[in-house]
């Protein structure tokens, strides 16, 4: 859903249309900062939604994501009080001073471009190596890093355990495990959005129904 399509774009579309016939694939051509244009669409129908920043060419950094907060507040304003849906909403931040703002507006999850690529152009200048890894995460082939619900590994809950066993409990279904998503803490930015990697494989851990494990996996679920 974008205001004016390109050229570029409207291609894009239509050559994923033709290698996709069996998937829905639409382009609407209409203001996404209007509160009524958004309602029509009904957009707590949809598992997810995710809001691109738009291209910097006449706009700087702050500017688009003040348009992304903008359509933040909207969602949020649309969004049901009782909402049963479960409609996920990931958004791109691209400066990574305004993330606290972006949080504020019960965003699901959310990417900060900026901060992401100079993080990893640091590693690579200190590492060339490490490309090869970062080549297999980001191809649509291989392993990706996904954040899985804890439900997934185990039927009761909590379960307390040492990080080395979490290990191995992803390991039976031929996952590698780097870390875990606690929850009750996924709004926090003091406590980095409940996300630990790297654990110490001797810290007991105790997991909850709504933690998540972060693993290396070929399939999402």
């Amino acid at each position: 859903m974008i205001q004016e399509p390109n050229d570029e774009l409207k291609e894009k579309i239509k050559s994923l249309q033709d290698e996709y016939p069996d998937f829905k694939i639409n382009l609407i051509q209409e203001d996404t900062m209007v509160l009524e244009t958004l309602a029509k669409r009904d957009p707590f129908s949809y598992n997810n939604i995710i809001i691109l920043s738009q291209e910097l060419k006449d706009a700087t950094p702050d500017k688009i994501d003040s348009d992304t907060l903008i359509i933040l507040l909207l969602l949020r304003k649309l969004k049901p009080e009782n909402d049963e849906s479960k409609t996920k909403i990931i958004t791109q931040v691209l400066n990574s001073e305004n993330q606290e703002i972006i949080t504020q507006t019960d965003v699901d999850d959310f990417i900060i471009s900026n901060k992401l690529i100079t993080m990893i152009l640091a590693q690579l200048s200190e590492e060339p190596q490490i490309k090869s890894m970062y080549d297999d995460i980001f191809s649509e082939e291989g392993s990706e890093i996904y954040v899985k619900p804890a439900h997934l590994y185990f039927d009761e809950f909590p379960q307390k355990m040492r990080f080395a066993d979490a290990i191995g409990h992803c390991f039976q279904r031929e996952e590698i495990c780097i870390g875990i998503r606690k929850g009750s803490l996924g709004k926090d930015h003091d406590a980095n959005f409940g996300v630990r990697l790297n654990l110490p494989k001797d810290e007991m851990i105790e997991i909850l129904e709504e933690d998540f494990f972060v693993v290396l996996s070929e399939d999402e679920l």
